[in-house]
């Protein structure tokens, strides 16, 4: 998960959610420790030190469909979500974003200078 946020105020959790089937269902929440700067990025298969699942769980499966999104508790705020599997090859070196078009969302890999550059656009 790579995350920027605006005005100094960083999220303080993550969750992901089940979105296989028709209802958002939480699979995990995930608590993060104080952050700083404006950027940070956390590996869903081996948090960092000072992340710690809070609520659920990290395993994910094959076949399902899940989305992730960061959130401020004060003042209430959260991040745009990415929809993921675990079948998707994400390069090392990229972040995944829905692309909103006319039709659909469709996948799009940025690095992370262009993610930032997209991310700044709407703070």
């Amino acid at each position: 998960m790579f995350a920027l946020w605006c005005d100094g105020e960083p999220p303080d959790s993550v969750v992901i959610y089940d979105v296989t089937g028709e209802d958002r269902l939480d699979q995990a929440e995930i608590s993060a420790p104080p952050l700083t700067g404006d950027t940070d990025r956390m590996s869903l298969a081996r948090p960092p030190a000072g992340w710690r699942v809070t609520e659920g769980s990290l395993d994910l499966r094959e076949g399902r469909s899940y989305e992730i999104r960061a959130y401020r508790t004060e003042p209430y705020a959260y991040l745009a979500g990415t929809r993921f599997t675990m079948a998707a090859e994400i390069p090392e070196d990229r972040i995944l974003i829905q692309m909103a078009t006319q039709h659909a969302d469709v996948d799009t890999f940025l690095s992370p200078a262009d993610f930032r550059t997209r991310a700044l656009h709407y703070c």
